[in-house]
């Protein structure tokens, strides 16, 4: 009877035994499973972290580019700005520019038209083919009556009257200007003016059988 009891007693704490190592054993594969859980869960929380700072810095990098941009668009539309404006001031002094300079050379060729009233000035040969005009008379080269048939000698007595000797012969004609010419009796006598007065340009023609070279001077 004895035996029996140690051997029921016996039986029970083996059983107690193995439900005690298998509870510690399910125990331990639940700690495991959680700790495994949590790892899982660490990492994701660790990718969504990383994921949410990357995002957050393309944010940052598109706002700075973005930034960039406007800035940049901003000083080049103030450059265009500034280079317009002085595109315009230049135009702008140039315009006045032309303007000072057309109204100088109307208020110089005036006055030297006035200077001409009651002034006296000879229209006469001065070259022959490119020689002295007297030289070429003396020589033969060029007609005896040049001078005396090529010369005229003009008063001017008003701002568009003058009278004209040639040839023996004194008659009143009218004259008019253009900017850069004198017209009187038929001969156009070009000249440049300034603040001092007109400069008379010759004119070259074929007359008396040559080229005859002409130019006007005061008496």
């Amino acid at each position: 009877m004895k035996k029996r009891l140690v051997s029921k007693l016996a039986t029970a704490v083996a059983m107690a035994i193995v439900v005690l190592g298998v509870a510690a054993c399910s125990k331990a594969n639940g700690k495991s499973s959680d700790n495994s859980s949590n790892s899982s869960l660490a990492k994701a929380d660790k990718k969504a972290t990383a994921k949410a700072s990357s995002r957050k810095a393309a944010k940052e990098a598109a706002k700075q580019e973005k930034a960039k941009k406007a800035a940049s668009s901003s000083l080049a539309a103030k450059a265009s700005s500034e280079s317009a404006a002085a595109a315009s001031s230049a135009a702008a002094a140039s315009s006045e520019k032309v303007a000072a300079a057309q109204q100088q050379a109307a208020a110089n060729l005036a006055k030297a038209k006035q200077s001409l009233i009651g002034k006296t000035f000879t229209w006469s040969p001065v070259l022959f083919n490119g020689g002295d005009i007297q030289t070429a008379m003396d020589s033969g080269v060029a007609p005896q009556n040049i001078n005396a048939d090529g010369t005229k000698t003009i008063n001017f007595i008003g701002p568009s009257s003058a009278k004209v000797h040639q040839m023996g012969t004194d008659f009143s004609v009218s004259y008019s200007f253009s900017d850069s010419s004198l017209m009187i009796d038929g001969v156009t006598i070009p000249f440049t003016v300034d603040a001092s007065g007109f400069h008379w340009r010759t004119v070259v023609k074929n007359d008396f059988g040559g080229n005859v070279t002409y130019g006007m001077t005061q008496q």
